[in-house]
């Protein structure tokens, strides 16, 4: 797996890509945030469909990302507002990344 993460003017730019057939499988990539402040998903689903969301751990809250989020076969690239991490915004961070198939972890760094 390989990935990077962009800060931009107004947004951060979390990219991965990873090998393998997804195919009739639950595939998520997971970026971890500032140690325990957020979770960043990208999630692909068994019949091809995806969807990304931000997970703030802190409040328990989930907010589904808007639309230019890329999650596909062998790539996901996930888009966040500065606005929506304020903890971590600005700052040097921790990002974990993890990949998991079906529930099973198959590979972080």
């Amino acid at each position: 797996m390989r990935m990077s993460v962009d800060q931009r003017r107004s947004d951060y730019v979390f990219s991965a890509e990873y090998s393998g057939d997804p195919s009739r499988h639950d595939v998520v990539v997971r970026f971890a945030l500032g140690g325990q402040a957020y979770n960043v998903d990208g999630e692909l689903f068994e019949d091809g469909t995806g969807v990304a969301q931000l997970q703030d751990l802190s409040l328990g809250d989930a907010t589904m990302l808007e639309p230019v989020q890329v999650v596909s076969a062998g790539r996901v690239e996930l888009y966040v507002p500065t606005g929506l991490v304020p903890r971590v915004a600005g700052q040097v961070f921790d990002v974990a990344v993890s990949f998991t198939v079906d529930g099973s972890p198959v590979e972080s760094c």
